[in-house]
């Protein structure tokens, strides 16, 4: 049998889409239970790998049920292989559409997608809308002339393509959104629990005594996920008595070329015209580039400024300062996510739109600290 070649322009990682490969075998037939399967050899020189990421590929298949390691006779697939159901259909792949796949968190959520599709028997397509609306209404209707089963989707900021999304669903096309959602639009849904989060770090920073903390977000604005982390700010200021002061949200600090960072004037300028003793990153992002700016800015973190934010849920070369956080955990969103759209489609769900929150934990690392002796009164509310 012909095997599909793997995609090396694909961000899913080798051993990921070998693993895949083998499951489609598996469905096929050609690899049959209780029978053994290629040597790792000539598994590596048919798809062009190195052994490493052919033994990474079996050994996960291996902790899952599906082949099993038999010494000195080689890897066989299990009688019964496990959680794992193979299907073999046309209608057995999924699609995951995002703005980008370059996030580390955005690439957490595909580990999670990836994770319950495959355990139940789903391929899973990569698609890319490169931050185009234009292309995110195609790739839409191009999803299901190609027969996909149903399409999870990281929608882009703004609400672009309401209507095509609405019609998707009117005529019956399984969606399910991560991360964020169109108010309104009834969508299944899996995402970060946004407002418990942002209201967990401003306590945080209330009950360390800062008055004036300054919320940090950038261009991606108009967007639920945000909007979430707004509200609870908000509402955490609000039960301490406190004003939400609009010159305390900063919305413009960061240009949507974001690497080429703050303006160190207009930053100064901002936290000294506010009086702003502590900051909360809406992402990992700000988080980052504020760390680098407010150190430039020659002030010391937490003795003269604290920062705050939502983060990843494991530091990474993206961020491999610790700080305070309300830790994401984009697996566990593409997992909900995934496991929603996989409930729809077998008919598993209530009809009424779902959906799932998942926590995001505080975690108090030493970037926030008590506000400095010397807090200007007159801006309290």
């Amino acid at each position: 049998m012909t095997h599909r070649p793997l995609d090396k322009d694909n961000p899913l990682p080798l051993y990921y889409q070998l693993r895949l490969a083998i499951l489609d075998r598996i469905a096929s037939g050609e690899f049959e239970p209780d029978e053994p399967i290629p040597s790792e050899r000539k598994l590596a020189g048919a798809y062009d790998v190195s052994r490493i990421t052919v033994v990474r590929a079996l050994n996960e298949l291996a902790q899952e049920g599906v082949l099993e390691r038999r010494h000195g006779k080689g890897t066989f697939v299990s009688a019964s292989p496990g959680r794992i159901q193979v299907q073999s259909s046309t209608r057995s792949a999924v699609g995951f559409m995002a703005p980008v796949f370059t996030d580390p968190y955005l690439f957490d959520i595909v580990r999670g997608v990836e994770r319950a599709t495959s355990r139940s028997g789903y391929h899973l397509v990569m698609i890319c809308s490169n931050e185009d609306a234009t292309q995110e209404a195609q790739q839409v209707l191009t999803a299901r002339q190609q027969g996909l089963a149903g399409l999870i989707v990281y929608p882009m900021y703004g609400q672009p393509n309401r209507d095509a999304f609405e019609q998707t669903l009117t005529e019956g096309f399984p969606l399910a959104f991560v991360d964020r959602y169109y108010p309104g639009l009834p969508v299944d849904c899996a995402v970060c629990d946004d407002e418990r989060g942002a209201y967990a770090l401003t306590r945080h920073l209330l009950e360390h005594g800062h008055r004036r903390i300054a919320f940090v977000s950038w261009y991606e604005f108009d967007c639920t996920s945000v909007q979430g982390r707004l509200r609870g700010y908000r509402r955490a200021l609000e039960e301490a008595g406190l004003r939400a002061d609009e010159c305390l949200i900063w919305s413009d600090l960061y240009p949507r070329d974001i690497a080429q960072g703050a303006d160190k004037g207009h930053l100064k300028g901002l936290l000294a015209g506010s009086g702003a003793t502590a900051v909360l990153a809406v992402n990992f992002i700000i988080a980052t580039f504020l760390l680098r700016d407010l150190w430039a800015c020659g002030l010391r973190i937490p003795e003269e400024i604290s920062l705050a934010g939502f983060g990843l849920e494991v530091p990474s070369l993206a961020c491999p300062f610790p700080f305070t956080a309300a830790r994401q955990s984009g697996f566990e969103v593409g997992q909900a996510g995934a496991r929603l759209l996989l409930e729809r489609l077998e008919g598993r769900l209530a009809p009424e739109p779902q959906h799932v929150v998942v926590p995001a934990p505080l975690i108090v690392s030493s970037s926030s600290g008590p506000a400095p002796a010397r807090q200007d009164t007159d801006w309290h509310g």
